[in-house]
């Protein structure tokens, strides 16, 4: 599809409403702003949607849709990067694909291995494990005062 106005865009997003359903996405200017802006305030594009998958499986619906629909995809984690790759150079024919959602973490007993779907996730079971770790000493200590 040759996008080439403003109506162009409009079918795109009515389209990926469509098929990802309307909770993922963002698609006004205002809402899109953070994540497409630099994260030094310096650059400032637009996209024709922002995703935010809360799983793999709305990931790879993502993909699948914007495939067929022939749009190209920006993942972005934190926007902290300083080359300007998280955010789009062509905004009437990409998305932005934020990550930020995604922090389930699993956990395998078995074997005792965590996986997390975003790093942000994994640092909040350490915060978590961390801050269990010290209530346990505190209350050790208190014993003993």
């Amino acid at each position: 599809m040759t996008i080439v106005s403003e109506h162009d865009i409009e079918e795109l997003r009515f389209s990926l409403k469509n098929r990802l359903g309307e909770a993922l996405l963002l698609t006004s200017q205002e809402d899109m702003l953070r994540y497409c802006r630099d994260w030094h305030g310096d650059v400032t594009s637009s996209a024709v949607a922002v995703i935010r998958p809360r799983s793999t499986k709305e990931v790879s619906d993502t993909v699948r849709a914007c495939a067929e629909l022939g749009l190209a995809i920006i993942p972005q984690g934190g926007n902290t990067g300083l080359v300007l790759g998280g955010i789009p150079d062509e905004p009437k024919r990409q998305v932005v694909l934020s990550l930020e959602r995604m922090n389930a973490i699993r956990i395998r007993k078995e074997n005792q291995v965590y996986s997390a779907e975003e790093k942000r996730a994994l640092a909040m079971l350490n915060s978590e494990e961390k801050l269990q770790r010290e209530q346990r000493l505190m209350n050790e200590f208190r014993k003993y005062v």
